[in-house]
């Protein structure tokens, strides 16, 4: 696996719901919906 080569995107699917409480709570953090989504990943892992 490490010698393959990853492009750093990928697509997610999630419900308008999940997708509404993540982009407020990336607005309130004054961050763009995928920098907190990087940032919370980044985070739980």
């Amino acid at each position: 696996m490490s010698s393959r080569s990853y492009s750093g995107k990928f697509n997610l699917r999630v419900g308008e719901q999940l997708h509404r409480q993540l982009a407020i709570q990336a607005a309130e953090e004054h961050l763009s919906l995928n920098q907190y989504l990087v940032r919370r990943l980044t985070n739980a892992s």
